[in-house]
């Protein structure tokens, strides 16, 4: 069974980037590998400076009490985040244009008030504790005949990423306080397709901290204005430390086909999609024992006058049949292992079962460079486990540039896709 499963998984892996990386290789690598001439600077060509300012606001409250909090543990998150950016640009015409950037995180968890240095002896609570941490990168974008390709390679912000992953890669807790990849960044936008690869190093290899990486991997293809096929993925490799020795490997694929029924109802947005849950999971301490989490969801969203319901629907195994065991130090693997929602259990025994979440949500709309999601999402493992309510506020600087046409089309598009779960 586990080989079959590495054999469907590995094919629909190979058969979507087959599909969608055939309908721009002709542009990408006919091009890629021109030697570049010297590019004369006009208007548009040349080196300029360039900054962006990113600001953002989460409030998530989680009431699990109705479980035990065993799936997800009750507590708030409640915190800013303010994330300048400065750098300069090169602009070399056809060649693209190259831009070296760097920038500070600062996160400030609300209720830890910072005091002045020496005040008391624990570092966190000092101001500079503040400066989580320091973001620096080099990007490339550059048009190929209909394929637009960007890159990035060093500690980068996650917001240049495209993909929309769900809480079956990422919790919300992940989501928000690991606002950086730390590795490189491929992405492709076609006409009627992008896809994306991250490889996030996560984890140096230290005494006791564990060596691990993860690597993931966004999709899809507009086989029609309204239909549309797509993946989301994750291969995360958590190894040794010099003190605990074993490897495990977490790998998910996640294809699903989507249907916009937008144009055909009187309402701004209504989306549907069904997909498959692919897993594969190894402790190699156990030599060849694998396991093989399988499973499929329908996700619809239908929003009018900017307030919208999202429903959620998955029956399946476990998505994270290791959590509970430990390492070679006695350690739970849990949350160091896994960065989904602990929703994903499914069940306390282990057996299949069915997990439903419903989002109410309303995401007023106050300019192109602000974004607002106020919500309550309700879960249900078949019964009742807990409810969240939810305010998040982006806020993008460097949009105010682009074109309100540009920018509406870019909103209209990101919030009609029924994977689009993200803080």
């Amino acid at each position: 069974m586990s080989h079959l499963l590495r054999s469907v998984t590995l094919s629909a892996a190979l058969f979507s980037a087959a599909m969608l990386s055939a309908q721009g290789i002709g542009d990408f690598f006919g091009n890629f590998f021109q030697n570049p001439r010297p590019v004369e600077s006009s208007g548009r060509e040349g080196a300029k400076f360039v900054y962006d300012v990113n600001f953002n606001y989460a409030f998530v409250n989680n009431e699990f009490d109705a479980s035990d909090g065993y799936f997800v543990p009750s507590g708030t998150i409640a915190a800013a985040r303010l994330t300048p950016y400065i750098g300069f640009e090169i602009n070399r015409g056809a060649f693209g244009s190259h831009r070296l950037m760097a920038g500070i995180d600062v996160l400030k968890n609300f209720g830890a008030n910072p005091i002045s240095y020496g005040a008391e002896n624990d570092p966190s609570l000092e101001n500079k504790a503040l400066l989580r941490e320091v973001t620096l990168w080099y990007q490339y974008a550059r048009k190929f005949g209909k394929t637009d390709f960007f890159a990035a390679a060093g500690v980068f912000p996650r917001h240049l990423c495209r993909g929309k992953y769900t809480t079956a890669v990422f919790s919300d807790g992940v989501r928000f306080f690991d606002n950086n990849a730390e590795g490189l960044m491929l992405r492709w936008k076609r006409p009627r397709s992008n896809y994306e690869v991250i490889l996030d190093w996560n984890g140096l290899y230290g005494t006791d901290r564990r060596e691990q990486f993860n690597v993931l991997t966004y999709g899809e293809c507009y086989l029609s204005e309204h239909l549309y096929l797509g993946w989301q993925g994750m291969f995360h490799h958590y190894a040794n430390s010099a003190n605990v020795g074993g490897v495990v490997d977490d790998h998910l694929l996640n294809p699903f086909v989507a249907y916009d029924f937008t144009k055909a109802v009187p309402v701004e947005v209504l989306t549907v999609s069904a997909g498959a849950y692919l897993g594969y999971q190894r402790d190699r301490r156990k030599g060849k024992e694998y396991k093989t989490p399988l499973g499929g969801s329908l996700v619809t969203d239908v929003r009018n006058w900017r307030v919208g319901l999202r429903n959620e629907l998955y029956y399946g195994a476990d998505l994270m049949p290791l959590f509970n065991d430990t390492d070679n130090a006695g350690i739970m693997y849990g949350a160091n292992l896994y960065f989904r929602s602990g929703s994903w259990k499914i069940s306390k025994d282990g057996k299949p079962g069915f997990y439903d979440n419903a989002e109410l949500y309303w995401r007023p709309l106050i300019s192109e460079f602000v974004d607002i999601k106020i919500s309550a999402i309700a879960h249900f493992l078949p019964g009742f486990i807990g409810w969240q309510q939810l305010v998040i506020l982006n806020f993008d600087l460097e949009k105010i540039g682009r074109q309100p046409a540009t920018a509406k089309k870019q909103r209209r598009e990101q919030e009609r896709r029924p994977q689009n779960y993200y803080l």
